[in-house]
C-alpha cells in the first residue's frame, strides 16, 4: 500500500462524543444537554492533551472511558497552580452522580458546584465539536481487523454494533454488541438498522430462498446466527431462522395492524429491536443472537460458504519446502537438477544440493546477507525463476533456482522473502552480525518501466537487437529482437518489476546484438549475444516520482517510476479480501475492465494467485465471469476477443499447466523438418493426458458453463476448448519456445491452429475430415469431460502466505480509484476499504 501522510485518526478521536447505554445504568434522557464541556471519549493523553494545548488555566473537561460498558464519566482538571492535571473519577449509583461522596441529581448541578467551590479558577473547556447522544442500530457488511494500539476494533461480517456517537461523515464511535467492547469504526463497512422507513425486506439479513436452502445455509454457521424470511403459514408475518446447537429453530414474527411487530407476545417497532433484545437477553435457553447472515454474502459465496470461512484460507499454514526443478550459479551456466532446502537452526541458510540423499550441498547462503529477485516470465529458458543474491561483492555465491510449478514457486517466494534480510558481509571474520530490522520484511517497491528505444548509429540492417534490463548490478528482464529502423531501434516495451528490495536502487540498460558471425573472441552477455552498448547507471527513488529519459539523442529512451509498497499483516486485508469477492466479484470485474490490457494482465495474476488456493471460491469466480461474457457474445465470436474474461481463463491456465508443456511437446519444439500432423496430434494427446488435474478442471468448468448457456451445444464445447487449450494456451507457448527458425515457429502453432478450426466448425463431419482432423475433435471432446472437482491435497497452490499479493492488488485498486470517477465505482466503500489500509500502512511502519 503506498505511503501518504494522514493523522486523520488522530483527528477522529477528537471529536468522540457521549453514548446512551442500554445495558446497566442508564443516562437520563437530557442529562449532558446542558453540560457544555463534554467531550465524549476519549483517553485520558488526549485529555490531557486538550487542557494543555488551550493556554487556559484551570480548564476543565468532562469525558467518559472509552471502554465502559456501563456510562464512567471523568473530571479532569489543569489547576493553575500546577502543570499536573487531575482526573477526578465520578461514581453513578441508582441514577445520582457522586464526586468526593457528595450527591448530584445531574452532571450539570456537579460541574457547577465543582466550580463554584474551587479556591482557584475552574474554566469549563467546550468540546472542539458539538457532542450529540446517539443510539442507532448498524450491521457490519464486511470484516475489519483492528490495527494494534489504536482505538479501532475488529468485527465480522453480520456482526451487530449499536452506533454510539458520530465522529464526522466516515467514522462512528459504536460498540460491539457480541462482545460490549467499543471504538473506532468505519461507517462504510456497516448499514444501519434503526429505522422505521426500512422495510423488513430491504434489511440486509432477508432472504427469500426455499427453505432447504437457508437451513443449509445456516447449520453452516455457528450458533446464534440468524436470518430473515418471509412466513409461509401467515401472511404479512416473517420467520426469524436462528442457528441452536446445530438445529435451525423458527420463531414467528407477526406484522400487527398498527404497524408493529410481535415475537413471543411481546411488542416491538421495528424487526432490528427484535433482534436487539435478543441479542442481550436470551432467545431461547442458554443461546442468543450472535451474528447475521447477510444477503451479500450469500450472493458473493457462490461456494455456499461465508466469507469468513473464505478469509481463513489467507491465514498461512507451515510450509515444508521441496524439491525444486533446476539451479545454476549465474546466467551462463548450464541448469542442473537440484534439491534445495531450508535451514533456521543457526540464522537462516539455503542449501544446494545435488540431491535428497547427498550430505554435502553444492551452495550453501546465508539468507540475512541476500535479496531474492523474482525473475520476470519469459526472461529465462525456463519458468517460475527466483534469484538469491547476496548484498555483497561478486565473490560471495548467488543462485537462480527454477521450481517445477507456480504454486512451489510461491510458496518459496514467500519462505525466502522472509528470510533475505539484505544485510551486508563484513571483511572482518570477527564482525558482529547487525541488529535484524523487519523493514525489508514490511516493505516491499515495484518498478513501472517504459523501454521506448535506442537512438544511436552504426547499426546493421541485417542484424537484429534487444535490451537488457537490470537492477542493482543484476540482470531481470529484456525485451524481444527487434530490427533496427535508420538509426533507431524501437521497442516500445512495458515492464512490471514486482518484489523489488526496498532501500536504494539502480537501473541500467544493455543494448547486445543477434545474429553475429563466428569470432575468436567476443564480448558475451549470453552465449548469442553480444555487447554492443552500455547506459549511465540511474538511482530509482521509491517515492513515486517519475524518472523520465526521453531527450537523448543518443542512448535509451525511457520512463521509470518506483513505488513503495507495505505489507501489513495478513489479517489487515480481511475487509479487502471480502471486498474483491463481494456481490459476485462485482468490484474486481469492474477494476479488470477499467484497466489497460498490460496492467489487466497483473491484476489477473495477482487476483488469481489469491483465489487459487480456494477451489470454490476459484470456481465461483470463473464461472461469474464467464456468464458475465458470454452474455455480450455469439457462438461464432466466443472469447475470440480479449476482455478480462479471457486475460483471466487464460492466466489461470498457464498459471496451473504451462511447466508441463514445454516437457510434454519437446519433439515439436526442435528445430529441424516440419512435423506431421499425426505426429502432432500424438504429442498433444499425450499432453492432455498428463496435465494436472486443477488445469482440467478449471478448463472442464470453463467449457460447462458456457456449453450450458447455448442449450449444452456440442459444438460450443468444442470451440471453448479450442479457444481456451489451443489458442491461448498451446500455440502462445510453441510460438515462444521453438528452437527452430523463426519460420518453422509460426508453421507448428499456425497447423494446429488449422486442424482445431476444422475440429470446432459447426460444418465439421467426421466422416469427411481428415485423420488428423478427427483426432483433434477428439481430444476437445475429451478435454470437455474431465473431471471438475479437485481436492485440497491436489492443489500445489496451498499454504503460502498472501501478504504480497494482497498488498500489490490493493496498490492497483487504489491507483485505479485515483484515476477513475467515484461514481462509476459499483462499491463505493472501496474507498473507505483503501483508506483504511493506508493509514494502517503508516502506522505499522512506524512501529
Amino acid at each position: 500500500m503506498s505511503i501518504a501522510t494522514n493523522n486523520g485518526m488522530e483527528d477522529k478521536e477528537e471529536q468522540v462524543r457521549k453514548y446512551e447505554s442500554k445495558i446497566g445504568v442508564e443516562v437520563k434522557e437530557g442529562a449532558l444537554d446542558s453540560v457544555d464541556c463534554f467531550h465524549g471519549f476519549i483517553t485520558e493523553e488526549e485529555v490531557e492533551y486538550r487542557l494543555r494545548k488551550c493556554k487556559i488555566d484551570g480548564a476543565l473537561i468532562l469525558h467518559a472511558e472509552q471502554n465502559s460498558i456501563t456510562p464512567k464519566f471523568c473530571l479532569s482538571w489543569l489547576p493553575s497552580v500546577s502543570n499536573s492535571v487531575m482526573h477526578l473519577s465520578i461514581d453513578q449509583v441508582c441514577g445520582e452522580y457522586f464526586l468526593f461522596g457528595k450527591s448530584f441529581t445531574t452532571l450539570s448541578d456537579l460541574i457547577q458546584t465543582f466550580v463554584n467551590e474551587s479556591k482557584t479558577a475552574v474554566l469549563p473547556l467546550q468540546p472542539p465539536s458539538p457532542v450529540k447522544l446517539v443510539n442507532r442500530q448498524r450491521i457490519a457488511v464486511l470484516p475489519f481487523r483492528a490495527m494494534p494500539d489504536t482505538n479501532e476494533i475488529s468485527f465480522c461480517e453480520g456482526d451487530l454494533l449499536t452506533e454510539i456517537q458520530r465522529v464526522d461523515n466516515e467514522w462512528a464511535w459504536a460498540r460491539l454488541e457480541k462482545n460490549g467492547k467499543s471504538g473506532l469504526v468505519a461507517l462504510q463497512l456497516t448499514v444501519p438498522l434503526n429505522d422505521k422507513n426500512v422495510k423488513p425486506e430491504e434489511l440486509p439479513y432477508f432472504h427469500d430462498e426455499p427453505i432447504n436452502v437457508l437451513t443449509q445455509r445456516l447449520t453452516q454457521c455457528t450458533d446464534g446466527c440468524y436470518l430473515l424470511r418471509h412466513s409461509f403459514v401467515q401472511s404479512s408475518s416473517y420467520t426469524l431462522m436462528v442457528n441452536i446447537d446445530q438445529h435451525i429453530e423458527k420463531f414467528q414474527i407477526k406484522r400487527t395492524t398498527d404497524g408493529n411487530f410481535e415475537i413471543d407476545g411481546q411488542i416491538f417497532a421495528t424487526i432490528p429491536d427484535i433482534i436487539e433484545r435478543y441479542s442481550e437477553k436470551e432467545i431461547c435457553k442458554g443461546f442468543h443472537l450472535t451474528r447475521a447472515v447477510l444477503t451479500k454474502a450469500s450472493d458473493r459465496d457462490l461456494s455456499g460458504k461465508n466469507a469468513d470461512k473464505k478469509f481463513q484460507d489467507l491465514v498461512t499454514n507451515s510450509f515444508r519446502p521441496q524439491t525444486v526443478l533446476a539451479y545454476r550459479r549465474c546466467k551462463d551456466d548450464k541448469w542442473k537438477r537440484c534439491y534445495v532446502t531450508l535451514n533456521d537452526s543457526n540464522g537462516s541458510q539455503l542449501y544446494v544440493l545435488d540431491d535428497e540423499k547427498r550430505a554435502k550441498p553444492k551452495v550453501v547462503l546465508d539468507l540475512g546477507f541476500c535479496f531474492v529477485y523474482k525473475i520476470p516470465e519469459g526472461s529465462f529458458d525456463r519458468a517460475n525463476c527466483l534469484l538469491v543474491a547476496s548484498n555483497s561483492m561478486d565473490i560471495y555465491p548467488s543462485v537462480h533456482l527454477s521450481f517445477q510449478n507456480e504454486g512451489t514457486y510461491l510458496n518459496w517466494l514467500n519462505e525466502l522473502r522472509l528470510r533475505c534480510l539484505g544485510c551486508r558481509y563484513s571483511p572482518s571474520p570477527f564482525a558482529v552480525i547487525p541488529a535484524i530490522q523487519d523493514y525489508f520484511i514490511r516493505s516491499t517497491t515495484v518498478i513501472y518501466l517504459t523501454l521506448t528505444s535506442f537512438r544511436g548509429s552504426d547499426f546493421k540492417p541485417d542484424t537484429s537487437y534487444s535490451a537488457v534490463v537490470t537492477i542493482n548490478g543484476i540482470f531481470l528482464t529484456k525485451t524481444q529482437q527487434v530490427m533496427p529502423a535508420k538509426n533507431t531501434i524501437i521497442f516500445n516495451r512495458c515492464f512490471l518489476l514486482q518484489y523489488i528490495p526496498p532501500g536504494s536502487c539502480s537501473l541500467k540498460f544493455v543494448l547486445c546484438s543477434h545474429n553475429l558471425p563466428p569470432t575468436k573472441t567476443r564480448n558475451l552477455v549470453f552465449r548469442d549475444y553480444l555487447q554492443k552498448d552500455i547506459s549511465p547507471l540511474y538511482l530509482l527513488a521509491d517515492d513515486g516520482k517519475e524518472l523520465c529519459v526521453e531527450n537523448n539523442f543518443e542512448g535509451f529512451v525511457f520512463r521509470a517510476v518506483r513505488h513503495r509498497i507495505v505489507l501489513l499483516p495478513e489479517e489487515q486485508y480481511a475487509s479487502f479480501f471480502v471486498l474483491l469477492t463481494s456481490r459476485s466479484f462485482i468490484l474486481s470485474i469492474w477494476i479488470g475492465s477499467v484497466l489497460d490490457i498490460f496492467n489487466r494482465k497483473y491484476f489477473a495474476r495477482l487476483l488469481l494467485s489469491v483465489l487459487l488456493p480456494n477451489y470454490d471460491l476459484l470456481m465461483s469466480f470463473v464461472e461469474v465471469i464467464i456468464r458475465e461474457q458470454i452474455k455480450r457474445e455469439t457462438e461464432v465470436t466466443l472469447f475470440r476477443c480479449d476482455s478480462f474474461c479471457t486475460c483471466c481463463i487464460s492466466t489461470v491456465l498457464r498459471m496451473t499447466g504451462k511447466d508441463l508443456v514445454t516437457e510434454e511437446l519437446a519433439n515439436l519444439l526442435t528445430g529441424g523438418l516440419p512435423k506431421q500432423e499425426l505426429e502432432i496430434m500424438s504429442a498433444l494427446k499425450s499432453l492432455s493426458e498428463h496435465l494436472p488435474l486443477l488445469f482440467r478442471a478449471i478448463l472442464s468448468h470453463t467449457i460447462k458453463t458456457a456449453k450450458a448457456y447455448f442449450d449444452d451445444s456440442k459444438y460450443v464445447a468444442r470451440r471453448v476448448a479450442s479457444v481456451f487449450f489451443i489458442l491461448r494456451f498451446v500455440n502462445p507457448i510453441l510460438t515462444f519456445n521453438c528452437s527452430g527458425s523463426p519460420k518453422q515457429s509460426r508453421e507448428l502453432p499456425k497447423t494446429i491452429q488449422s486442424l482445431a478450426n476444422q475440429a470446432s466448425s459447426p460444418d465439421y463431419c467426421p466422416e469427411k475430415g481428415t485423420p488428423s482432423v478427427r483426432l483433434m475433435a477428439d481430444l476437445l471432446d475429451a478435454i470437455a469431460l474431465s473431471p471438475s472437482k479437485v481436492e485440497s491435497s491436489e492443489n500445489p497452490f496451498c499454504g503460502y502466505s498472501k501478504i504480497d499479493q494482497l498488498a500489490l492488488l490493493a496498490f492497483q485498486v487504489e491507483r485505479v480509484l485515483e484515476q477513475q470517477d467515484c461514481d462509476s465505482c459499483p462499491l463505493p466503500e472501496a474507498y473507505t476499504v483503501i483508506s483504511l489500509l493506508k493509514k494502517h500502512a503508516e502506522k505499522y511502519l512506524s512501529c
